[in-house]
This record gives structure tokens, C-alpha cells and sequence, in this order.
């Protein structure tokens, strides 16, 4: 795994039909095509996107949802190493609100 240290690797996705959640998914779809390639890795990292929007909590937002203003988070993590690798909060967001999402 160390012999990889200097190497840089990349990804480029094309989204050639969405309905929300593409960040997440092209995040993972990098992250299954790096697998798939074989090259080695510690961990996978897995995304998915949640929101908030009418006293309702949502996970992998649609583009509806997703545009409807309500505060969303996007979370990537490396899940054996415990690591947070991504996230990005959009809109405000309610303190009390972020334990129930």
C-alpha cells in the first residue's frame, strides 16, 4: 500500500441524468470504480446526502426536496477508519434541528 504514496489518480464523472443526490453519488461511484480497478485502498468511502423539510427528516434527497430550500447536509465518511471525509452543510440550520437529521 506504501509503494502508492506518490501516485495522484484522476476521477472524472459524467451525470448524464439526475434527480438530486449527485454529489453523493458520484462520490461513490468514484469510490466502486477505484475498487473495481483494484487499486488498494484502507477504507471505501460512502456518501449520502440528508435534509430537513417540513418537520420531516429525509435521506438521499431528490431534486424536488433537494431544491426546496430546506437545510441539507451532505456526509462522507471512511467507515472502518471512523474518519469524516466530506461535509458540507447548505442553507441555515437550527441547532436543536441537527440531532433530529
Amino acid at each position: 500500500m506504501f509503494y502508492l504514496l506518490n501516485l495522484q489518480i484522476d476521477i472524472y464523472v459524467q451525470v448524464l441524468q439526475a434527480d438530486g443526490g449527485t454529489r453523493s453519488a458520484c462520490i461513490n461511484a468514484a469510490t466502486l470504480a477505484l475498487a473495481d480497478a483494484g487499486i488498494p485502498m484502507r477504507d471505501l468511502v460512502t456518501s449520502c446526502s440528508a435534509g430537513y423539510l417540513n418537520s420531516t427528516s429525509l435521506l438521499d434527497l431528490n431534486y424536488v426536496e433537494d431544491s426546496a430550500g430546506g437545510p441539507d447536509v451532505t456526509l462522507g465518511i471512511l467507515p472502518k477508519l471512523d474518519k469524516v471525509t466530506l461535509l458540507q452543510v447548505n442553507s441555515c440550520l437550527v441547532i436543536f434541528s441537527v440531532s433530529i437529521v
